[in-house]
C-alpha cells in the first residue's frame, strides 16, 4: 500500500515512476517485507537521494531493529517515457542498474551475504491486477559498462495470505 499511495502522490509531470527502500526479515530462504518508505529522486538527469535514504533507515532501524535493508522498489514507466539511450524496458532500464548499484553498496555495507532485492510494481492495471514482480542481479563487468552492468534475474513472489497457518 505504501508504493501505491507513493505513486499515487507523486508529480506524474515530473516522475514517471517512483523508487524507495524496502524494510523487512529474512528467515529461512525466504524474505519478509514489511515496511517501505519513499526515496527522492529524479530520472532526468538520475539523482537519489542517499544521505536521506540512509537517515530514514537510521530511523526507523532504531524503532524496529529486526527490519533491515531487503532493496528497492520502482513502479513500471511506460514505454514512452524510458528514454531510448536507456533501452525500452518498463520495468529495468539502464537508470534500474545506477539505482540497484546504490542499493547494493549500503546493503553490502551492512551485511556481504544478502543479495539485493529489487521490486517492481506495475501500476498501469492494463490486466486489471497490479503486477508484482521481485529481482536480483548479479554484477557483470560487459564492456564499458564495467561494474555497473547486472544481469537481473526474477524472483519468486508469494503474497502474504500463502505463508499464513491456519
Amino acid at each position: 500500500f505504501n508504493i501505491v499511495d507513493h505513486f499515487s502522490r507523486r508529480n506524474s509531470d515530473e516522475l514517471p515512476r517512483v523508487v524507495g527502500t524496502m524494510l523487512g526479515q529474512y528467515s529461512e530462504g525466504v524474505v519478509n517485507i514489511t515496511n517501505s518508505y519513499a526515496v527522492l529522486h529524479q530520472e532526468k538527469p538520475l539523482a537519489f537521494g542517499s544521505p536521506s535514504n540512509q537517515a530514514m533507515y537510521r530511523m526507523l532501524r532504531a524503532v524496529n531493529p529486526s527490519e533491515s535493508m531487503l532493496g528497492w522498489y520502482a513502479t513500471t514507466m511506460k514505454s514512452a517515457d524510458v528514454p531510448e539511450e536507456d533501452g525500452d524496458e518498463t520495468e529495468i532500464n539502464m537508470k534500474s542498474v545506477a539505482l540497484h548499484q546504490r542499493y547494493n553498496d549500503e546493503i553490502k555495507n551492512e551485511t556481504s551475504f544478502r543479495q539485493t532485492i529489487h521490486l517492481v510494481v506495475d501500476t498501469s492495471l492494463e490486466r486489471d491486477t497490479l503486477g508484482v514482480k521481485a529481482y536480483v542481479a548479479s554484477p557483470a563487468p560487459l564492456g564499458a559498462f564495467g561494474e555497473r552492468c547486472f544481469v537481473f534475474k526474477q524472483i519468486e513472489v508469494a503474497r502474504s495470505e500463502e505463508h499464513t497457518s491456519e
